[in-house]
């Protein structure tokens, strides 16, 4: 049953989340950055633990804050979990593996010699976080998890779609294990993007 204002707890659950979703990604940048600098850790593996705590920060904060805004108790159920963990891996992944491809192929790493590629394993943490608000908001306010992971489908459909020219000429021997991190992650997102299509509700 829609509550009184449930478009505006909606919307209020949609903006405090994203805001969320960005303000997690500075802070655990900032960690995982103090972290590298003092415990000398490898830059591709600081990167990875930075993805993987940045999907499971956000998804925590927006279950909190769905919990606050929409003032019903929110319930997870197995698949929530699942799509969070396992984008949280999909997405850590493919930090390392790009980042160690990255030095590999130029040296060091560099977003600009990356190209879009780049943004991927940000898309993974945005459809992950997306596909789970899906399964726990009530169906009345799913309108901002919903455009979140079908946005995150519709970016990544792109970004697979501008790496296919690479595949002219086939594989070099250094860039299967990026191959494999950029199918997962595609087929990571298709499959949330399909248990997110919304479904009637069966008959009472």
């Amino acid at each position: 049953m829609r509550p009184p204002n449930a478009g505006l707890k909606a919307l209020a659950w949609g903006l405090l989340s994203f805001l969320g979703f960005g303000f997690s990604l500075s802070v655990l940048g900032w960690l995982f950055g103090s972290l590298e600098s003092t415990l000398g850790l490898p830059h591709s593996l600081m990167l990875g633990l930075w993805a993987v705590s940045w999907v499971l920060a956000s998804g925590g904060l927006a279950l909190l804050i769905g919990r606050r805004v929409l003032g019903t108790r929110l319930l997870i159920p197995l698949v929530g979990w699942v799509i969070l963990a396992v984008g949280a891996v999909v997405s850590g992944a493919q930090s390392v593996v790009l980042a160690e491809w990255a030095a590999g192929r130029f040296g060091y790493y560099d977003p600009e010699y990356v190209g879009p590629t780049v943004l991927l394993f940000g898309i993974v943490a945005g459809v992950a976080v997306g596909g789970f608000g899906v399964q726990v908001g009530p169906r009345w306010a799913l309108a901002a998890p919903l455009s979140a992971t079908f946005g995150g489908v519709a970016l990544a459909g792109l970004i697979t779609i501008l790496n296919l020219p690479g595949l002219a000429n086939g594989l070099a021997p250094d860039s299967w294990a990026l191959a494999v991190t950029i199918v997962a992650s595609a087929v990571y997102i298709g499959a949330v993007g399909i248990v997110s299509v919304p479904r009637d509700e069966p008959p009472a």
